[in-house]
């Protein structure tokens, strides 16, 4: 699917849940070339870009790998020019991604022990962009994947595919069906994120990933 595309229509649905009423009002024009997200990019804040040197000292004193440097430097260089971020934007977002953001901010050395970090491949990196931006079915847009970023750097920069497969398969109706989950992700692109239900398994404690939490979130803003 690419941007260019005409979107189908779908018929009417009388109903007062707002995402429904948004993909009607989404879809009711037949041609929509910028799928315009409704959400914005997340500012970068000046507490972020405060800690990027203690991110970068810890990068280099714990991380396994020799050139470990060099390979964060790359990563953010392949984010900042796939996606248009700026270098900071970019460098804050693989932080909070791969776990070196909150690894910075707790100081307790125990509570550490707990916390995963890892290095981004700029492999594995070129490839989620490519899926989120080109082979994937949302075909988002240099400033839609912008937004998905700035909300869900972890979504977006690690395995959105693998993501993407099982926040759709547990969605609720209407949206496990494929094409109004596609339509509902380019207007919010925080849903491939909702890879649990706790409608159809019960509550597990991952309200901050789970589809009912989204749906009264969704209603009550």
């Amino acid at each position: 699917m690419v941007a260019s595309l005409l979107i189908a229509f779908v018929p009417h649905i009388h109903c007062n849940d707002p995402i429904l009423l948004d993909l009607q009002n989404h879809r009711s024009q037949k041609l929509v070339p910028s799928r315009t997200t409704r959400l914005h990019l997340s500012i970068t804040t000046s507490a972020d870009e405060e800690l990027l040197p203690s991110i970068r000292e810890a990068i280099q004193e714990e991380s396994e790998e020799e050139n470990a440097e060099q390979l964060w430097e790359e990563a953010t260089d392949t984010v900042a020019t796939i996606t248009g971020l700026d270098k900071k934007q970019s460098e804050i977002a693989l932080a909070k991604a791969f776990g070196w953001r909150a690894w910075v901010k707790v100081t307790s050395k125990i509570a550490r022990r707990f916390m995963k970090t890892s290095l981004p491949s700029v492999i594995e990196l070129n490839k989620a962009l490519d899926w989120s931006m080109k082979t994937g079915p949302l075909s988002f847009s240099q400033e839609q994947i912008q937004i998905a970023i700035g909300n869900n750097p972890e979504v977006y920069l690690i395995d959105p595919a693998t993501t993407y497969k099982t926040a759709l398969s547990v969605a609720p109706e209407p949206y496990s069906d494929p094409e109004q989950f596609n339509d509902l992700a380019i207007l919010d692109p925080t849903v491939l994120a909702c890879t649990f239900n706790c409608m159809d398994k019960g509550c597990s404690s991952e309200c901050g990933n789970c589809w009912v939490s989204y749906d009264l979130k969704t209603k009550s803003s």
